[in-house]
C-alpha cells in the first residue's frame, strides 16, 4: 500500500509541476527542468518505500537527503539509466524490453550502494 501511495505522490507531484507549461514557451522551459530536477531527487522514493517501508512523505524525504547527499554519484546513475532506455527507444522500441529493466537494476544497485544496504545476499 505504501508504494502505490508513493507512486500516486510523485504522480502528483509531477502532474503539478507538468501544469507550468501551459503559460507560454518560457513556462513550459521552466516546466521540464522543474520536473527533470524533481524526478532527479526523488529517483529512489519507491525503493525506500519499499525497502525501509517508509510512508511516502518520509520516503521522498529520504530520496532527496540521499541524492543531496551523493549528486555526482546519483547523476552517473541516472545518465546510464537514460542511455540505456534511449538505446532501447532507438532500436525500434522493442529494445526496451531488455534496456528498460537493465537501467531499473542500475538504479536499484545505486540505491543499495549508497543507502549502505547490501547489494547481494551474503554468502554462506
Amino acid at each position: 500500500g505504501t508504494v502505490v501511495l508513493a507512486g500516486a505522490l510523485l504522480s502528483v507531484i509531477s502532474a503539478v509541476l507538468d501544469l507550468l507549461s501551459l503559460g507560454g514557451l518560457l513556462l513550459a522551459l521552466l516546466s521540464f527542468l522543474a520536473v527533470a530536477v524533481f524526478t532527479f531527487f526523488a529517483l529512489f522514493t519507491i525503493a525506500f518505500a519499499t525497502d525501509h517501508a517508509l510512508a511516502p512523505i518520509d520516503a521522498l524525504k529520504a530520496s532527496f537527503t540521499t541524492v543531496r547527499a551523493h549528486v555526482g554519484d546519483t547523476l552517473l546513475s541516472y545518465l546510464v539509466q537514460a542511455l540505456l532506455v534511449a538505446v532501447g527507444l532507438i532500436a525500434c522500441f522493442v529494445g526496451i524490453l531488455v534496456t528498460g529493466p537493465v537501467a531499473l537494476l542500475v538504479q536499484v544497485y545505486t540505491y543499495r550502494r549508497l543507502s549502505g544496504g547490501p547489494v547481494a545476499p551474503p554468502a554462506q
